[in-house]
């Protein structure tokens, strides 16, 4: 896989106002033909196999820290820990040595997806995300570099081995 940063308007938008991604990105009263990508707050990232695999919008909120919000196109889930190994192999070209996801409490199957790629729960804002006319806690994640990349120094099939070895 290839990550490339990418000023793409077009390509931003058509992938955050899909179906697939723009029920699971919003909060309450956001409407998609109002959408405009912020290319001045976000660096936002391509993932390409053969062809476009991920976005990832990152928004540096630190010095050293950045937030992630990967959007994995449906057809290419099953490559979904491989594109947040090539989102590490990124963050190792810049100096940013802590990756951070906010991830409502409603939206189970992402923070699963973020423990499986090495973040840890860091912390909880209450009842601050309006979703279907509720209030939701939102749930911190966050890892450093050093260790995402020990968790994975030997690449993700061999973590997938460790996992179900453990599971069992």
């Amino acid at each position: 896989m290839n990550v490339t940063r990418t000023y793409d308007i077009e390509l931003i938008r058509s992938v955050v106002t899909s179906d697939t991604f723009w029920d699971d990105v919003t909060e309450d009263g956001q409407e998609k033909e109002y959408y405009e990508p912020n290319l001045q707050k976000y660096i936002w990232l391509r993932v390409d196999g053969n062809e476009l695999v991920a976005l990832i919008a990152v928004e540096a909120i630190e010095g050293y820290t950045v937030r992630v919000h990967p959007m994995v196109l449906a057809e290419h889930r099953d490559v979904s820990r491989e594109t947040m190994v090539e989102l590490v192999r990124w963050l190792d070209t810049t100096d940013y040595e802590k990756i951070t996801a906010d991830i409502p409490k409603i939206y189970r199957h992402v923070r699963l997806f973020a423990l499986d790629a090495g973040l840890k729960q860091e912390g909880v804002r209450t009842s601050c995300h309006l979703k279907n006319g509720e209030m939701h806690d939102m749930y911190s994640y966050s890892a450093t570099r050093k260790e995402i990349n020990e968790r994975f120094k030997d690449g993700w099939s061999k973590f997938r081995q460790k996992c179900a070895k453990s599971a069992n």
